[in-house]
């Protein structure tokens, strides 16, 4: 339980600065909450405490957001500057916040 705290405290401190920038809400979520997903580089970090327990815990994340619905996809990467612009403002707060996070 304590993990998952961990991970959501994190998770949710991100989501809400990036929220601030513009008032856009980012929903965290677990990666399999997107898409399927096993075996992704997430598992493989977290797990190598358990396979080799001299390791240290490592909790890792996976930041996805979408670009304004100007593509069919929404996790493809757009060439329109405005765009780029208004999401690297979203998105920057996030990063610094999780640079700041300290686990205890």
């Amino acid at each position: 339980m304590r993990d998952y705290e961990t991970a959501t405290g994190i998770a949710t401190a991100v989501s809400d600065a990036m929220r601030d920038v513009r008032n856009r809400p980012y929903k965290p979520l677990q990666a399999v909450g997107l898409y399927p997903t096993c075996g992704t580089s997430d598992d493989y970090a977290f797990s190598r405490h358990l396979v080799h327990p001299g390791s240290t815990k490592t909790f890792s994340f996976t930041l996805e957001f979408n670009f304004e619905g100007d593509t069919k996809d929404p996790f493809l990467v757009t060439s329109s500057p405005k765009t780029l612009d208004k999401t690297m403002r979203d998105v920057i707060p996030g990063l610094i916040t999780f640079c700041l996070k300290r686990l205890t």
